[in-house]
């Protein structure tokens, strides 16, 4: 089986939001304006060697915009609204007394749609060699203002579904670092399985690293 030259893992630290929930987000092509904040999402070198072991740093958006030139699809999750709810007060007159009416404050819920600008994440798909059917992910980085909130997740989900509803891949896999826990809870809320470890080399080192390989196989919404 090829090798990936990416790593599909980035620091995504999903979790649930008690207060709002994602009411929309979209899968849309990158285009080389979303560098910069791409680039902005790789911050730190333990997330650039996670993300990208084959790139040495620093990150740049003019690395990022290489990126996407190699992949066969790079796309960025967009488009962000929220669906939530805030209390707000209310005056209301007690009309009881006409002639000297009382006012008061109650508590009620206003629907509010926050939404956020710019791309929040980003990932890739490309065909694994010799194999049409057979997709991998790659450089998938959540930008580190909005993790934790179900991006990352909902990325992978997207990117799996482009994969097999209109690439008509059979499989869709990833390669990630066994130690970048916050990427694996992301794959395997997303619907990936582990399917064991295997070896890599990344850039000019002949240090070999381990693996874990994920995959999705089939309709995910069967």
């Amino acid at each position: 089986m090829a090798s990936a030259p990416s790593t599909a893992g980035a620091a995504t630290n999903d979790r649930s939001d008690q207060h709002s929930a994602i009411a929309d987000a979209k899968l849309v092509r990158f285009q080389p304006e979303d560098a910069p904040r791409i680039a902005s999402s790789v911050d730190s070198a333990q997330t650039l060697h996670h993300v990208a072991p084959n790139t040495p740093p620093p990150i740049t958006a003019a690395k990022v915009v290489a990126w996407s030139q190699l992949a066969r699809h790079a796309f960025v999750l967009k488009g962000v609204r929220f669906r939530c709810s805030e209390p707000r007060t209310s005056v209301r007159a007690d009309t009881r007394n006409d002639q000297n009416p009382t006012r008061y404050g109650g508590s009620e819920t206003a629907a509010v749609t926050p939404t956020i600008d710019g791309p929040v994440a980003y990932g890739e798909l490309n065909e694994m060699k010799h194999r049409a059917d057979h997709f991998w992910l790659g450089h998938i980085v959540t930008d580190p203002a909005h993790r934790g909130r179900g991006f990352g997740t909902m990325l992978v989900r997207l990117l799996i579904d482009h994969a097999m509803h209109v690439e008509s891949a059979t499989k869709v896999s990833l390669i990630v670092f066994p130690d970048n826990t916050a990427a694996i809870r992301c794959y395997r809320r997303a619907g990936l399985r582990c399917m064991g470890a295997e070896y890599h080399q990344f850039g000019e080192s002949n240090q070999r690293h381990k693996m874990l390989r994920f995959e999705a196989r089939g309709n995910l919404r069967a």
